[in-house]
């Protein structure tokens, strides 16, 4: 099929997306319906980079993943990743649910089921949250899970600055 726009099959688009700007991959309901002028996007699942205009250089693959999305060089994998996700650019989020609540956000990554931040009006940058329902509390950190669950670090450990909250002895 020699096509000059994208292609339906069953409500299901299979293209360029909207804009038909030829470095721009989009397979899905909806997917990279709104985009203008972004280009380089890579786009699959049902309403995937809905929101996007201008933004460039996106990866979304699930079900309404980066659907508000309208920054650039986002990568959202699983379903509904960084779907809330408006004002943001260089985010990762990988995991059903990954960013799940997260607004504004600039290179962080959330990895896991549910991770987010825990404050969706607030603007974090440069964290990573990795394991079920872990949550950015602050910018410029790395969060390990809950606070319900035990972390384990095989072998040595080596701080360089300051700990805090340490009540155990090691």
């Amino acid at each position: 099929i020699d096509a000059p726009s994208d292609i339906r099959v069953n409500d299901i688009t299979i293209g360029r997306g909207q804009g038909n700007l030829d470095t721009n991959t989009a397979i899905g309901y909806q997917a990279l319906s709104g985009n203008t002028s972004g280009i380089d996007n890579t786009v699959t699942g049902y309403n995937a980079l809905l929101s996007n205009t201008f933004g460039s250089r996106n990866t979304a693959n699930g079900y309404e993943a980066l659907k508000l999305a309208t920054g650039s060089w986002n990568t959202a994998v699983g379903y509904s990743s960084l779907n809330a996700l408006s004002n943001g650019w260089s985010n990762i989020a990988v995991g059903h649910y990954a960013g799940i609540d997260v607004v504004n956000s600039k290179k962080n990554v959330f990895l896991g089921l549910n991770t987010g931040v825990n404050n969706i009006e607030a603007l974090y940058e440069e964290s990573v949250t990795i394991g079920i329902g872990s949550k950015i509390t602050a910018s410029n950190q790395i969060m390990l899970g809950r606070n319900t669950e035990t972390v384990v670090i095989p072998g040595d450990l080596n701080v360089y600055g300051n700990a805090f909250g340490i009540t155990k002895t090691m």
